[in-house]
């Protein structure tokens, strides 16, 4: 087939008349041009079979999560009889975002500096935890500790949950739900609440990585290897933070010990003093008498003294420096991605209002707001005079409280229904903005996706997660296609011809990005085991 179909016409036309009759003919300069053919090259023809997942959650086990864990627990036998439908090769763990308590030889007995806000609530009686190696392989199969240690059923019991028979479901969903349960520990979990940070160091720990060191474990046995067997490194990885607090993710947990003398500026530069300092970096630079300190922690600055950043075992020292920063969520990243390609790694966020994100994906129905205070819907703690609630409005918004629990952004608000409980979780969205960048640069769909922890029921956002995080709707191609793309693709399912349609239409087809390499299905189109998708571009090649 040749790529202009006139061009022999052409010259049929005007060379035929000249063979008939060389005299008055008359000549034309001709270029050469060698013809070219039209090939369709098959990119991609593949029978789907499902890409193996393994999924963490992250569950925030503080003393306000009861309402949101109760609805996790709920609808867990949805969530996994979705992925079994899809036959999804899964694994899934449990970590809590705690990293800096409840660790081996941690004493919890007092003593300044020996303790940080909650830690030693986690375990009644209980100073210390053990990992334990089961079958003396040097490996620890449990541990009752956390610091990025994958929950079990009990100490001895399951971590790893992979994919039930269907006689087996109904113990598999008890066991979870029950793992959920020791994950929580009676919610008594830690204030400095380092959801990030807890994900890098699980999957550290699964992959044999130094970074799961004793440092950052408390273990200074075999700490490599506390959550053995976890990650597959044929896998792709899923996070699933949920939570109704920001993350407080610095890095080193020592940060978190309260200091040994709160009166010095050494050990105040180098502590927090409180879990609300954890909110200052939304204050980060805002220095009213320019005298180095931000004025949430400045005592001759504007805030009231029962309002300020300070210090001691009452919250009566004066700051003198302002607190440690938190480590940037593209560090942690960083770590994840070092040990799973970028390409095999994707995220989702069951979180509170938020500062709005220019490129999350999937935003379900969590509650945004454009200049970064709390939100009347689903924002700020339910609490009067919660300092949270006024740090996060110290750019100058007003702080919201009492909201109501609502199914979506704007709706009604009663006055009888108790507020969410939730405070905004913007470094979370941060984290989930800074993965779906990574993923779009290298011309893969960004796959992550964030939803509103102060929504009435999660069976919506669930499913959404499993439809659009752990089962991927798009295809990877070799490479970025010829734009424009739609142009030079076709797409066809088990025979038959998808349309080209827009990214996020509600039509079914696929969709493609000019420039990307990810061809993605649409309109609730997606891979299912058996189906036979064949991707063909259509190139120019020479003859």
């Amino acid at each position: 087939m040749f790529a202009n179909e006139t061009q022999p016409r052409l010259l049929a036309a005007l060379v035929m008349p000249c063979l008939l009759s060389l005299a008055g003919c008359q000549d034309y300069a001709f270029d050469f041009r060698r013809p070219e053919r039209i090939e369709a090259q098959r990119l991609n023809q593949l029978v789907a079979t499902l890409t193996p997942v393994d999924i963490l959650f992250i569950i925030d086990n503080s003393p306000t999560m009861r309402e949101e864990t109760d609805e996790l627990k709920n609808n867990i036998e949805r969530f996994v009889t979705s992925l079994a439908a899809e036959g999804v090769d899964f694994q899934i763990g449990i970590v809590t975002p705690d990293v800096e308590c409840n660790l081996p030889n941690r004493l919890c007995t007092g003593g300044a500096g020996s303790f940080s806000n909650s830690c030693c609530a986690l375990k009644t009686g209980l100073a210390t935890c053990t990992d334990r190696d089961n079958n003396g392989d040097s490996v620890f199969e449990t541990s009752d500790c956390e610091a990025g240690r994958l929950q079990g059923v009990d100490a001895g019991g399951t971590r790893i949950f992979t994919p039930p028979s269907e006689a087996d479901r109904p113990q598999w969903i008890a066991d979870f739900v029950a793992a959920i349960d020791f994950a929580l520990h009676g919610l008594k979990g830690s204030a400095f609440e380092s959801g990030i940070q807890a994900a890098a160091l699980a999957v550290a720990c699964s992959v044999g990585s130094p970074d799961c060191s004793e440092a950052a474990t408390g273990n200074a046995g075999a700490a490599r290897n506390l959550n053995n067997g976890f990650i597959r490194p044929e896998a792709d990885l899923v996070l699933i933070f949920l939570t109704d607090e920001d993350d407080c993710s610095v890095g080193n947990r020592s940060v978190y010990l309260r200091p040994d003398n709160p009166n010095s500026s050494l050990d105040q530069a180098a502590h927090f003093c409180s879990p609300d300092e954890c909110y200052a970096y939304y204050n980060e630079g805002t220095d009213t008498d320019d005298d180095g300190l931000d004025d949430w922690s400045d005592p001759s600055g504007p805030v009231p003294a029962s309002r300020r950043l300070r210090c001691g075992n009452t919250g009566t020292i004066d700051r003198v420096v302002n607190p440690p920063r938190l480590d940037d969520v593209g560090v942690f990243l960083d770590k994840i991605v070092s040990y799973k390609s970028l390409r095999q790694v994707r995220a989702a966020g069951i979180i509170s209002a938020v500062q709005r994100a220019e490129n999350v994906a999937f935003e379900g129905s969590a509650c945004f707001v454009a200049d970064g205070g709390p939100s009347a819907v689903c924002g700020c703690v339910a609490g009067a005079n919660d300092f949270s609630c006024d740090i996060t409005a110290a750019n100058g918004q007003g702080a919201t409280r009492f909201p109501a629990r609502s199914e979506t952004p704007g709706g009604p608000v009663s006055p009888t229904v108790s507020g969410c409980n939730a405070a905004p979780g913007n470094r979370y969205v941060m984290f989930l903005d800074e993965l779906g960048n990574r993923r779009q640069s290298q011309g893969l769909a960004r796959d992550v996706l964030v939803d509103s922890i102060c929504r009435t029921r999660y069976d919506a956002t669930l499913d959404a997660i499993v439809n659009n995080v752990i089962i991927p709707r798009c295809f990877t191609l070799g490479a970025p296609p010829s734009s424009p793309a739609s142009d030079f693709l076709t797409v066809t399912l088990n025979g038959q011809p998808l349309p080209n349609v827009s990214p996020g239409s509600n039509r079914e087809g696929w969709s493609i990005v000019d420039g990307s390499r990810s061809l993605c299905l649409e309109g609730g189109l997606r891979k299912r085991v058996g189906d036979r998708f064949e991707i063909l571009q259509v190139t120019a090649t020479d003859q």
